[in-house]
């Protein structure tokens, strides 16, 4: 089975021991022939649990393009990093591909239709707004 050799974008999550982690985890990113589009100013926060022993960290998200078979091992040398405290990678969200394609559709001109169930009714109908005195005398009505 031949593996894909082409970039795709990911987000990079990950909290670090000191402000120099996100150094850290974009030289792993570059050694697997990655490259940083863009990085978020690092938060420290106050950690839930001690994680690693440290109860504070500093909570960073890159975005990288990588090759989808470099995952795993930039992963597992984040996981033997001392700096790197957790590290996620995501790929980027599936409804952004998605409005992409219909922003793509609609610029060649195909817009898809819609069937409604029948049984719905159309959110563009009015329903006749009751006043107050309306829902008293039906009050009246029922309760007699």
């Amino acid at each position: 089975m031949e593996e894909s050799t082409e970039k795709k974008e990911y987000e990079i999550s990950y909290i670090t021991r000191s402000e120099n982690g996100t150094k850290a985890v974009e030289a792993i990113c570059v050694r697997h022939s990655g490259s940083v589009v863009h990085t978020e100013v690092l938060r420290k926060i106050s950690l839930a649990y001690p994680i690693k022993k440290e109860t504070v960290g500093f909570f960073g998200v890159s975005y990288v393009m990588l090759e989808p078979s470099a995952i795993h091992e930039i992963e597992q040398e984040a996981k033997l990093d001392q700096e790197v405290l957790r590290m996620l990678v995501v790929a980027e969200p599936i409804r952004m591909r998605q409005q992409e394609a219909v922003t793509r559709d609609q610029e060649e001109g195909y817009v898809p239709s819609r069937s409604t169930g029948g049984t719905s009714t159309p959110a563009t109908q009015s329903q006749k707004a009751v006043t107050n005195e309306e829902l008293e005398k039906k009050l009246e009505e029922i309760l007699g």
